[in-house]
């Protein structure tokens, strides 16, 4: 069978074996199979610059490997400036409390400049790190063809697993903040 026959074949037999894909409303289920770590999986490590430098002017990494023996809130956002990310950014800055002592940090492929002013203008205090090509953003599943992310908050245990995953989603949406606090409780 030749090349051309056998990815028709292989995306026929995709289409037809991934229903959950199609309920979805995923008009090309191919776009969708990557989709970062599940629940029970182990989160994958990165290192990204910070949008805010240290006193010299030099961009701070965050490394995810580096918060092992803690819980981590990762939390992406599309752009500067859009309503779901200010409303997003602002309940987790407001809920720090009832997520802590977990180390929260949100991603962008914004410009680092952009987040920069706009988690200023917010208060954010925790870091926004820039994901320049959506590097990161591939690899949790939540990269757009436009360039940007979609709104998507993970929660990552002591272990480095993921607890709790929510991709697109209102950023209004009390539930969702309420099942992440769940989330990072310990374990039993």
């Amino acid at each position: 069978m030749g090349r051309g026959r056998s990815f028709v074949l292989a995306s026929v037999l995709l289409t037809a074996t991934t229903p959950s894909l199609a309920a979805q409303g995923t008009e090309n289920p191919a776009l969708r199979l990557v989709r970062g770590p599940e629940v029970g999986q182990r989160a994958p490590d990165f290192t990204l610059p910070s949008v805010v430098p240290d006193s010299m002017g030099r961009p701070v990494p965050f490394s995810l490997w580096k918060t092992r023996g803690q819980a981590v809130v990762l939390v992406f956002v599309p752009r500067a400036r859009t309503p779901s990310a200010t409303s997003t950014l602002q309940t987790i800055q407001a809920q720090r409390d009832s997520l802590a002592p977990s180390t929260i940090v949100a991603v962008s492929a914004d410009s680092a400049a952009a987040m920069a002013r706009f988690g200023e203008r917010l208060g954010v205090t925790f870091p926004i790190l820039h994901d320049s090509g959506q590097v990161v953003a591939r690899r949790y599943g939540t990269n757009r063809s436009d360039g940007y992310s979609d709104l998507a908050l993970f929660a990552i245990d002591s272990a480095g697993v993921v607890r709790y995953r929510r991709v697109g989603f209102r950023a209004d949406d009390a539930r969702v903040y309420a099942d992440l606090a769940r989330a990072l409780k310990p374990r039993k």
